[in-house]
């Protein structure tokens, strides 16, 4: 009951396409570079960016579009999972050995079962054994694919074009498919069916290579056909998926007599091509799980090879299995949208190399989305005048001033600190300046110049403006903080 409601909120999305979630954040996928719908996630707010690594893969001969790296930089956390699981098998080598020994067992008159997924690296086993085949003179051998998904799966891979590498995009746009299977089942080499029942029995030829599910041999056709050819020897049954222990798979058909083969075909990220990605993305901050960290590890056995290794100025947290984290997120500010109509109002002012302006405004707020408009009142001068339009700067310190007076000129300059009472801040420093008849009070959020004087004023604020430099990270910085 749970599926059924769930299942029609399911939103489908295209490469790069931003969705808003509540107004809070923004969300994209983009291409990881593993299979046809794999992809990687990119989570934005106001001023934070996340990147997720799920399945992910640098191959560039396979049919998905390649990774997209360049969307993943500039990340103040990145989130990576997934990797290989045999990062020490190359999958190259396992093909090799998938090709060799399915024509062995051809030739000795016996069948081959493949437990695999309905999409990914399937697409691709289909072209390489019809090729090699075809190569060896077995080209009359039909290969089967069950699946109860086999039809949608087979016609739907030939239209989405975006998910696909760039040879095989070219062909969605010309009178050529993607993929070879669409010919391939024209002639009668490539079969698929829903189930073992109905027209399955009366196609079914042997010697054949069967494509079925599920590849932890748990449920799906592939228990049947594992009961029915187990006892012969001819037979085989090839492990290419590396997320389960086929040993432990195997427990239940205990004894079994047909041969045994384990040839992963893990494309996903290695431990030496994860680090090198993390060396071109340079994230702030990187989130991996416990098993790829190199705590376990001794100084001698650490390498590229085995661990994500850390990077310069790249803080790394680690995570066990259903640990909740607290990510490092310190931004206190939210983005506001400013109407046309006050963008119009706004007077910018040079300041140090920096443009700023005193703006004032109704900031309102819907569905999570912060607005600036301007005031409808007539006595907008008059408003004004009376308004404080404090600026998030730096605040200088007590012994740039002094030095700054001094360097001016200005002497007799004395300083009482105040200490600050519990829960009413913190304390206030005053420089008294009796040749000028003012005074300077500073604190962590204020700086201000008190006088009667108009002259006095208005030098005091030509030496203080260049120490009010922009707070280069105002992320970190209390939202309190103003300069007046």
């Amino acid at each position: 009951m749970t599926l059924r409601v769930a299942y029609p909120k399911i939103i489908t999305v295209n490469y790069v396409q931003e969705l808003s979630v509540c107004g809070l954040i923004k969300i994209r996928a983009i291409s990881s570079g593993f299979c046809l719908g794999a992809c990687n996630w990119i989570i934005e707010t106001g001023f934070e960016k996340i990147s997720y690594i799920a399945d992910s893969s640098t191959a560039t001969s396979r049919h998905p579009e390649q990774i997209d790296l360049n969307r993943l930089k500039g990340s103040d956390v990145l989130i990576m999972s997934k990797l290989s699981n045999e990062p020490a098998i190359s999958p190259d080598t396992s093909l090799e050995k998938i090709l060799n020994n399915i024509g062995v067992i051809l030739n000795g008159g016996g069948n081959v079962i493949i437990p695999t997924y309905s999409s990914g690296i399937i697409f691709d086993l289909f072209d390489v054994i019809h090729n090699y085949l075809t190569s060896v003179g077995l080209s009359y051998v039909p290969m089967y694919f069950i699946s109860p998904l086999a039809d949608n799966f087979l016609a739907y891979s030939n239209i989405i074009g975006e998910w696909m590498s760039k040879n095989k995009q070219d062909k969605v746009y010309l009178p050529e498919t993607p993929f070879s299977h669409p010919d391939l089942v024209k002639l009668g080499r490539l079969q698929f069916f829903p189930n073992l029942h109905g027209s399955f029995g009366s196609s079914y030829k042997e010697p054949c290579i069967v494509f079925t599910g599920h590849p932890s041999l748990r449920f799906g056709d592939v228990t049947h056909f594992i009961r029915m050819w187990g006892s012969d020897p001819k037979n085989a049954l090839m492990f290419i998926e590396s997320d389960f222990n086929h040993v432990q798979s195997l427990l239940p058909f205990q004894p079994i007599a047909m041969k045994i083969f384990y040839f992963p075909l893990d494309s996903r990220l290695t431990f030496m091509e994860a680090n090198q990605i993390l060396k071109e993305v340079k994230p702030k901050h990187l989130v991996i799980p416990h098993n790829y960290s190199n705590q376990n590890l001794s100084g001698a056995d650490i390498s590229m090879k085995n661990a994500v290794l850390p990077i310069p100025e790249t803080s790394t947290t680690v995570f066990k299995n259903l640990e909740i984290l607290s990510l490092p997120l310190m931004s206190k500010f939210e983005k506001a949208l400013m109407t046309t109509e006050l963008a119009t109002q706004v007077e910018g002012h040079q300041i140090g190399g920096h443009v700023v302006s005193n703006v004032s405004a109704v900031l309102s707020v819907q569905n999570n989305q912060y607005t600036l408009d301007s005031i409808k009142l007539e006595n907008m001068s008059k408003m004004k005048a009376q308004a404080n339009f404090p600026h998030t700067w730096k605040a200088p310190s007590a012994d740039q001033i002094i030095r700054v007076l001094a360097e001016k000129g200005v002497s007799g300059v004395k300083i009482n600190e105040m200490t600050g009472v519990s829960g009413k801040g913190s304390g206030e420093t005053i420089i008294n300046i009796p040749s000028l008849n003012a005074k300077i009070c500073t604190t962590q959020h204020s700086t201000n110049i008190e006088t009667e004087q108009e002259a006095s004023r208005l030098m005091l604020k030509q030496i203080l403006l260049p120490l009010l430099s922009p707070n280069a990270d105002v992320s970190s910085q209390d939202p309190s903080k103003k300069v007046n």
